[in-house]
């Protein structure tokens, strides 16, 4: 996420559905500038960087929450 801020990229769609993990478990991110999801990120910040990172938020959180059980 700090590199695609970095040069001026939003992610614009983050959720767990737009991460796709490779054989080498390297994670890449899809869809970018996608539509707004709900649940993901507040309607206001859709499609800016705060949304990303709220977003990234959520996705640590069910990541580290799902691994927890």
């Amino acid at each position: 996420m700090k590199e695609l801020h970095r040069v001026g990229a939003v992610w614009g769609d983050a959720k767990t559905d737009n991460i796709l993990i490779d054989k080498d478990s390297n994670a890449w991110v899809i869809d970018f500038e996608g539509g707004y999801t709900e649940g993901w990120v507040d309607e206001d910040r859709a499609g800016t960087k705060e949304g990303d990172l709220q977003g990234l938020g959520k996705i640590l959180d069910r990541i580290f929450n799902t691994c927890a059980e």
